[in-house]
């Protein structure tokens, strides 16, 4: 048995490395990035691009996958004057993932609705710019 869990644990080092998907758009300048997977991604990618239309330095992180979740590349967008936010649609999931990846490097929000109602993409930009402004 103990065999076997050193070849899963294996397993999932060797995944973290080679499996790991996800997007960014804008975070090289960000000062916020907005963190986000599913429908939800899609509706805070279009607040995002208003924000950044307007000048706002704002960005997006996609984890494609959640498991391996890519937790090494968001500690190394984490740091000084970087906050992130995630967005949800559900009672916040993956906040303790970014969390724990940021590693208490930069200041991590939530926003998100646990079913029901959907964000609006004009909804987001209005806590995203407020979030902006400091």
């Amino acid at each position: 048995l103990e065999r076997r869990n050193e070849l899963l644990q294996e397993k999932y080092r060797t995944m973290k490395v080679r499996d790991v998907l996800y997007q960014t758009y804008d975070v090289g300048d960000a000062e916020l990035i907005v963190v986000s997977f599913g429908i939800a991604a899609r509706i805070a990618i279009a607040a995002v691009r208003m924000l950044r239309e307007e000048g706002g330095k704002i960005g997006h992180f996609r984890p494609v996958t959640l498991f391996p979740f890519p937790e090494r590349q968001l500690r190394e967008l984490a740091g000084p004057g970087r906050r992130f936010m995630t967005v949800e649609l559900n009672a916040g999931q993956m906040v303790e993932d970014v969390r724990l990846a940021v590693n208490g490097k930069s200041e991590v929000l939530f926003y998100g609705r646990p079913g029901g109602a959907i964000i609006t993409p004009e909804e987001l930009y209005e806590r995203l710019k407020e979030e902006l402004k400091g």
